[in-house]
């Protein structure tokens, strides 16, 4: 029916879409260009930040948000919620800007909930030195949404998660309330590196 393109001056990837319930689109991916939005819209221009960019249901675009710092954060995920917003999952490298203040280390597996608007709710992270992201999210129809999230990490937040080690590749599941809590978070692990 309808075919958009996002035009900039570096890198823009998709990574997931979702349809809301009243039938608007959420696009979530990361970017480098510095010209797909106005200046206001960008937390630190010339990084890499997550993008989220909503269109109606005819393809119109309605607007773009970011998720970024003096790092680099690139949005993986994206689920719609039973309350009309919608859930979104990344990797958070920075200790500044959209992410300050959550989690106790500089890389961040994060998961947070916005409006229909793109405003947002709140952030659940869990931090740890190396590499961690939100890969895959889903959200049950009471508003429980479950992560799945890439591991190599088993020091910071991970280190109360029985089977994540540091420099071994584990998948982590989380369940996180509707309100942003994580009830729980158990990790996939075999005997192997």
């Amino acid at each position: 029916d309808w075919d958009k393109k996002l035009q900039g001056n570096n890198q823009i990837s998709f990574e997931d879409v979702a349809v809301l319930t009243d039938g608007s689109i959420i696009v979530v991916g990361y970017t480098s260009a510095t010209d797909v939005a106005d200046d206001a819209t960008y937390v630190c221009k010339g990084t890499l930040e997550g993008i989220i960019i909503k269109y109606s249901k005819d393809g119109s675009r309605q607007w773009i948000k970011m998720i970024g710092g003096s790092g680099d954060e690139m949005i993986y995920s994206v689920a719609a919620t039973p309350d009309g917003g919608f859930v979104l999952g990344g990797k958070a490298n920075s200790i500044d800007g959209t992410l300050a203040g959550y989690g106790t280390e500089k890389i961040r597996a994060f998961t947070t909930k916005c409006t229909k608007d793109g405003a947002f709710q709140w952030h659940s992270v869990l931090s740890g030195t190396k590499h961690s992201s939100v890969e895959s999210i889903s959200v049950a129809p009471d508003g429980t949404i479950y992560t799945a999230i890439n591991c190599v990490t088993g020091d910071g937040e991970y280190a109360a998660i029985e089977g994540t080690k540091t420099g071994l590749t584990t998948t982590v599941v989380s369940k996180i309330k509707a309100d942003g809590t994580i009830e729980w978070s158990k990790c996939l692990y075999g005997s192997g590196k």
